[in-house]
């Protein structure tokens, strides 16, 4: 009877500490360990903050970021979604993005201007496959004699990618960093700086 309860506790623990693991990974993954955001809107010289982070001991890879809620639309769809501007060589030290793609996806590092990567559930929504075509909409427009106009522009599918976290796989978009400074009208200015870290349970030093 100990031997038994024993065994039973040991595997428990085990498939809990795995299965924890498992889901750390798959947030952590897609995540940086630390964002850092300026007060006011736009953080100026995001290539220099960047650099300046990496040199902190205990950083692995600092990259700068633009982060913006859009619509996505295609003649099949119309949703929701999170676009992220990144430098590609930048980004792919700070997530595992560029390991995540799916098959026939482009690589990470050869995104390049009107690109555009889509998580597979958004894919599967609006009904694209690489070589596809969406229009980015954003409610932040321009002003104009009839009030607010919202942005819009054509991107191409050129890749989707496979979390493992349904919010992640239906919510987030990838474009290029310069797209997104113009699309967004951040005049050379990225949203923050994120950042991996050795070791995330010392990211607050």
């Amino acid at each position: 009877g100990i031997a038994l309860g024993v065994a039973a506790l040991l595997v428990v623990i085990s498939v809990m500490s795995g299965f924890q693991e498992d889901i750390r990974q798959k947030i952590l993954g897609m995540t940086a360990h630390i964002q850092l955001y300026p007060f006011e809107r736009g953080l100026p010289r995001g290539e220099a903050v960047a650099e300046a982070v990496e040199r902190v001991p205990g950083v692995v890879a600092a990259a700068p970021f633009i982060v913006s809620q859009v619509m996505l639309t295609t003649p099949a769809a119309v949703t929701g979604a999170v676009v992220y501007g990144i430098d590609p060589a930048r980004h792919r030290r700070v997530t595992n993005l560029a390991s995540i793609l799916e098959k026939d996806s482009r690589p990470l590092s050869a995104l390049g201007q009107g690109d555009i990567i889509l998580g597979r559930e958004l894919a599967d929504k609006l009904g694209v496959v690489p070589g596809s075509r969406v229009t980015i909409v954003s409610p932040l427009g321009q002003l104009s004699p009839v009030g607010m106009v919202p942005r819009a522009r054509q991107f191409q599918v050129v890749g989707t990618f496979r979390a493992g976290n349904y919010e992640y796989d239906s919510g987030l978009a990838f474009i290029t960093l310069a797209d997104a400074q113009r699309f967004f009208d951040m005049d050379g200015k990225v949203t923050g700086v994120e950042a991996r870290v050795t070791d995330i349970y010392a990211s607050d030093r």
